[in-house]
This record gives structure tokens, C-alpha cells and sequence, in this order.
């Protein structure tokens, strides 16, 4: 992890609105790593303010989102931080910790995102060279 991405890190941790954390989101998406992705996601699961504001992407509507002004922004923004976790998994999926795509499914439960939690993991697709050798393999 590069200082930068340690610095947004901490940047995301100390966030507790969701408006704060969409724009560090919004200003450093294209920087982050798996990492920045999950706290990010993990913040907005944490905060009071985020739930409902995403009905877009649940497919639903019609709920608080239509009546936040920002909601379009901020369901833009979040559709950004989503795409940039599915991109990272389907760039390195090897990289990709069980531990850290268990806490980024359960965050998108949190949000309401189960769609895009569900996309992100049926997109991974593991070649036969990343399978590791078994001991009794030659």
C-alpha cells in the first residue's frame, strides 16, 4: 500500500457522514485500492445517514432518495466506489483475501447494494494457473 492510499485510508476511517465520505470518494476513486474500497463501503454501512439514499441501486424507488437533493450525486459517486471494487477484484482476484470480500458483501447488505455485492463476486473468474497444487499433485 502506498503512503497515499494509507493517507486516504485514515481520511475514510475518520469520516461519519455520508456526504463526508462520498467526497473523499469522489475526489480519489481512481487511486484507491481494495482497501480504500472496503473502508469506504464499511463507513457508509456505519453511518446513520446512508441508508436509503442509495434505492437506486437496490432497483428499488420512491424512497428517502427522492427527496435528497444530492441524491442523484451521491448515487453517482457510490456507483463510482462500486465499480471501482468490482474492477479491482476482476483485475487481481488473487489478491483479493476472503476476509476482505466477506467485509465488502457485507457492507453492500448493510447499504441496501445487494445487487452490486452479488455482480462483484460472479464477475471474479479464476484461471486453472491460480490454482494452487494439492500436496499429492506432481
Amino acid at each position: 500500500m502506498s503512503q497515499r492510499q494509507v493517507q486516504l485510508n485514515r481520511d475514510l476511517a475518520a469520516k461519519t457522514h455520508t456526504a463526508d465520505i462520498l467526497a473523499v470518494v469522489a475526489q480519489s476513486v481512481r487511486e484507491f485500492n481494495l482497501v480504500n474500497c472496503g473502508t469506504a463501503l464499511q463507513r457508509l454501512a456505519k453511518s446513520q445517514d446512508a441508508h436509503g439514499l442509495f434505492a437506486s441501486h437496490r432497483g428499488g424507488g420512491g424512497g428517502p432518495s427522492d427527496s435528497q437533493p444530492n441524491a442523484t450525486g451521491h448515487s453517482a459517486v457510490f456507483g463510482a466506489l462500486l465499480d471501482a471494487a468490482a474492477a479491482l477484484i476482476q483485475q487481481r482476484p488473487q489478491y483479493c483475501e476472503s476476509r476482505q470480500l466477506a467485509s465488502l458483501l457485507h457492507a453492500c447488505g448493510k447499504i441496501g447494494a445487494r445487487h452490486q455485492a452479488a455482480r462483484m463476486v460472479t464477475e471474479v473468474r479464476s484461471p486453472r494457473s491460480w490454482k494452487k497444487k494439492q500436496p499429492f499433485e506432481k
